[in-house]
């Protein structure tokens, strides 16, 4: 496990996505992906296929998995404060991508060395 992966993991689970499923392997996997890519808007095609390539199983498996974690969470009512009704695959890992990238200010440097929290100066924000 790379030490984004490591920080992105305690940054989820903190927000109470519950970890006993596959789902959540493969939300923190697109997180991480969409971390590192610029365009994550084609979930399909880039982030699942990828993670379907790697854990050699289905595209639909993948969405699959993620929708279940995200019904399991939206149940346990952890994820209610963020989001007004259940998010879809989508909402989710782009409201986490785009959370960690602006409203944490990470810059490129600390998302390399596996920080989701910028330690930088605050120029790089």
């Amino acid at each position: 496990m790379s030490d984004l992966q490591r920080a992105v993991g305690k940054f989820i689970w903190k927000l109470g996505c519950p970890n006993k499923y596959d789902g959540y392997r493969y939300i923190l996997e697109a997180i991480c992906i969409g971390l590192q890519t610029a365009e994550i808007m084609c979930l399909r095609k880039t982030i699942y296929e990828e993670l379907a390539r790697k854990y050699k199983t289905d595209i639909r498996n993948i969405e699959r998995c993620i929708r279940h974690s995200i019904c399991r969470w939206w149940a346990l009512r952890q994820c209610g404060q963020m989001f007004p009704k259940k998010p879809t695959n989508r909402e989710l890992i782009c409201y986490f991508v785009e959370y960690i990238r602006l409203e944490l200010g990470v810059c490129k440097a600390c998302l390399e060395l596996g920080e989701v929290q910028c330690e930088c100066a605050s120029s790089h924000r």
